[in-house]
């Protein structure tokens, strides 16, 4: 083992925690994490795991407590979008979202604090048999989409299922896993959070997150993964740039601005615009000759000096 890894694992390490599985049962319609929703949840998800109480004398554990004074979890989006760097907007969309899948309930209430009268107070509560569900999903389960579960008002989503072979079911079945093989590469390829994860930093800032899929759902090309990809490898490539994901970022708005929709037309476009840069780079360099020589012969002809001494 190294030392890196025992060190690690000498730190105690507290606060959220983000399931992988969450990655892959809370995305979008485009099919890409919800990261925005993601980070929601973890933060309600901390609130409602219960505290340790130990007693002082013996060292035993008594019962849990929770975190919160209330009955549910007290909080307002402004909280969650400080916390997090997010908008307001963008949490209460994550917040419909997670109610929506069925993993989270609100509830608005009239309060009294301190004597003032506080209306449509933000509560929120958590399905715990949902919240199993998009958590411990495995391959062989249903998505939770799929499953009707209790308290969840989710519609069931459009799967296609293959059907079953009836004949050559060896060839089949090898035609199958190449095929699947294949698209799975394929698409940890084009897929624009790993690829910044591998390539830029390991870590995805959250408001990076939301900048991704917000061009994965824009709408503004006909592949977004592939083309969000492109524009992270040009900046990768750029070692004078450091904001890499700035940079990428730009390339988008460019290109979406140009109205560049296929990759094969924005690798044309990468094409031309260094042809016509090694051009004018080739042009500049041969005019600044031309005006060297010029300069040298209006200089002999003013008698700054003899012809044979240029």
């Amino acid at each position: 083992m190294s030392k890196t890894v025992e060190e690690v694992g000498r730190m105690s390490f507290t606060g959220n925690i983000i399931p992988a599985n969450w990655l892959k049962t809370l995305r979008h319609d485009s099919g890409k994490p919800n990261m925005v929703a993601i980070m929601v949840l973890s933060e309600i998800v901390y609130w409602y795991r219960p505290m340790e109480i130990r007693d002082e004398s013996t060292g035993e554990l008594q019962k849990p407590q929770k975190k919160f004074k209330a009955d549910k979890l007290q909080r307002s989006y402004q909280s969650f979008a400080d916390q997090f760097g997010f908008s307001k907007r963008q949490v209460k969309e994550s917040m419909d979202f997670l109610e929506k899948t069925g993993v989270i309930t609100r509830e608005f209430r009239t309060i009294t604090e301190a004597g003032t009268v506080l209306n449509n107070v933000l509560y929120i509560d958590i399905n715990v048999e949902m919240l199993k569900a998009v958590t411990y999903q495995t391959e062989e389960s249903p998505s939770p989409e799929c499953t009707t579960l209790p308290h969840s008002n989710v519609p069931p989503s459009h799967v296609s299922l293959s059907p079953s072979p009836t004949f050559e079911r060896g060839t089949n079945t090898e035609i199958t896993t190449e095929t699947t093989t294949k698209s799975k590469r394929e698409e940890e390829e084009d897929d624009p959070f790993r690829f910044y994860q591998e390539n830029i930093m390991l870590n995805i800032k959250p408001f990076v997150a939301e900048e991704i899929s917000y061009w994965i759902d824009s709408g503004k090309f006909d592949k977004p993964n592939t083309v969000i990809v492109e524009a992270m490898k040009i900046a990768v490539r750029k070692e004078a740039v450091k904001n890499k994901w700035d940079y990428a970022n730009k390339l988008l708005m460019d290109w979406s601005d140009k109205g560049l929709r296929t990759i094969e037309v924005i690798r044309n476009e990468i094409q031309d615009m260094s042809k016509t840069y090694s051009s004018r780079k080739k042009a500049s360099k041969q005019a600044s000759t031309f005006d060297a020589i010029e300069s040298m012969k209006q200089r002999i002809k003013n008698g700054e000096f003899d012809k044979d001494d240029a």
